[in-house]
């Protein structure tokens, strides 16, 4: 082998080993969003009616911040519980919002408001067992970072809400249910369907 070839293979080899370096370190670095466990929180409405405020935390575990992250979220109550609780028409009312999230920011947003009668309307009845039905919560998000700001990334989550009680396991006044991951839509990228296309990332 000459010389000038062995230069050249070995030009080659140092340009594939910085190739997969930079991959394997822009995996590390890059903004990485996924949608916590739903979160419950009382509200005084204005009113004086109380409100259950239904939260998702969507939390950035990537090492840079996200470019811009468009998101949906939304509740839809139901007796009977569906084959795909994931409504899109909820979403599209409630429009899209757009934010940042730094790296390792967690950030809990709000998807909904529930009237607390209508939530202990599907509490417990006096036999100890608890009615049918319940709430699903569910939304959308995509987002690009600052390393790659041409690729497009994208979340769906959903959770249903069921056994809805007003008193927790610690017996303190305050909205408690059971948490059930939807069959499907809870995914991310190329797992997710595409039926929509992304919003813009300018």
């Amino acid at each position: 082998m000459s010389s000038l070839t062995e230069a050249r293979n070995q030009v080659k080899a140092a340009e594939e080993a910085n190739r997969i370096s930079s991959n394997a370190l822009a995996a590390t670095v890059s903004a990485s969003v996924q949608a916590g466990r739903p979160e419950f929180v009382l509200d005084l409405a204005g009113d004086g009616n109380e409100r259950v405020i239904v939260r998702v935390p969507l939390i950035n575990d990537g090492g840079t911040a996200t470019r811009r992250l468009v998101y949906s979220m939304g509740c839809s109550p139901f007796l009977d519980e569906p084959a795909d609780p994931f409504n899109k028409t909820v979403l599209a009312q409630n429009g899209q919002i757009a934010i940042r999230l730094a790296p390792k920011e967690r950030l809990a947003i709000i998807a909904c408001r529930i009237n607390l009668s209508q939530w202990i309307s599907f509490t417990q009845i006096r036999d100890g067992r608890y009615k049918k039905g319940g709430f699903a919560v569910f939304g959308r998000a995509r987002y690009a970072d600052t390393l790659n700001p041409e690729q497009t990334h994208r979340i769906e989550f959903c959770t249903t809400l069921q056994n809805l009680d007003y008193i927790d396991r610690n017996f303190t006044r305050r909205p408690a249910a059971d948490f059930y991951e939807c069959r499907s839509h809870n995914c991310e990228d190329d797992d997710c369907p595409a039926d929509d296309p992304p919003p813009s990332q300018n």
